[in-house]
């Protein structure tokens, strides 16, 4: 891979992790306001993890692995009132979740230690883009296609040719058939096939 356009690609994606995580804390500071209960109940749940890992550090591991199994049940009960709370008031269950753009690698670009789809695409569009900028192909629309340079019956050719490559583009499907352009050179073909 480019390493540019990888950078590129890996900003957007760490720019939608960090607008993931900030979209999380604005919501469970919002539900924290409004439903005091869910706030008493995630307070708990935090100092649990945080009595864990004092008994580990204290190399109480023995205890702490015990303390783990009864912490684990007791959290996910949390978590399920957490849920219900949420339903009660309005809100999907999974309102305090944080909600990535890719589920598949939760907005870090990797899935499963191989780059994730949302990446490779990221990375192809940036590419594309790059390829396209040396191109006539953004300086090729219908709009910037001039008939001026055409008379008499060149003008009134060009102008069916136009009509029916428009209409061709706006109603394009796969089941479109090939279009052919031939003429001398300078006519407008390239132009109107970009």
């Amino acid at each position: 891979m480019d390493s540019e356009i990888f950078e590129k690609a890996m900003a957007v994606i760490n720019k939608r992790r960090n607008t993931a995580f900030a979209e999380n804390e604005r919501r469970i500071e919002e539900i924290n306001k409004k439903i005091p209960e869910i706030r008493e109940v995630n307070d708990t749940i935090f100092n649990s993890g945080k009595e864990l890992i004092r008994m580990f550090s204290e190399n109480k591991t023995q205890d702490a692995a015990i303390r783990a199994q009864q912490l684990k049940k007791y959290n996910m009960g949390a978590q399920a009132m957490s849920r219900q709370m949420l339903v009660q008031h309005g809100y999907p269950a999974d309102y305090l979740d944080v909600h990535y753009t890719c589920q598949k690698c939760k907005d870090t670009g990797y899935n499963n230690s191989e780059y994730c789809e949302c990446l490779r695409k990221l990375f192809g569009q940036f590419a594309a883009e790059r390829i396209n900028a040396h191109t006539h192909l953004n300086l090729s629309s219908f709009d910037t296609f001039s008939l001026s340079y055409y008379k008499d019956e060149a003008y009134g050719m060009m102008v069916k040719i136009l009509n029916y490559t428009q209409d061709y583009a706006y109603n394009f499907t796969t089941g479109s058939p090939n279009v052919f352009l031939f003429g001398d050179t300078g006519l407008g073909k390239t132009h109107l096939s970009l």
